[in-house]
């Protein structure tokens, strides 16, 4: 499913919610979660993620076709720009991750 969204009077944005497939394109993305979560960290640098982030792409995309995750990403032209996953059990759900680039934050992307 594609959508279309303006945010604060800036070009149009794509949301699509991501294929097991996709989610490949998503690996810089976690790479600048872990990095940023690291940097912060003020009793558990380093040890973010748990799992190894090819590790953490298999299981959400094994999970996506389950039907346990959903993954929507926002798109400014070609290039990813944010993401949310989701984990699903039954009508329930709770975020797993959420990831908005550093240059884009501020805009409402989140």
């Amino acid at each position: 499913m594609v959508k279309s969204m303006k945010i604060k009077g800036g070009d149009p944005l794509k949301e699509t919610l991501l294929t097991d497939k996709e989610i490949l394109k998503l690996k810089e993305h976690f790479e600048a979660l872990a990095q940023y979560h690291n940097e912060i960290a003020k009793h558990f640098a380093g040890v973010y993620p748990l799992q190894p982030i090819d590790h953490v792409i298999d299981e959400i995309a094994k999970n996506i076709c389950h039907r346990k995750a959903m993954v929507k990403a926002i798109w400014e032209g070609e290039k990813i720009v944010g993401f949310c996953q989701i984990s699903l059990e039954g009508v329930r759900g709770s975020v797993g991750y959420l990831y908005v680039q550093e240059s884009q934050r501020g805009k409402g992307y989140g």
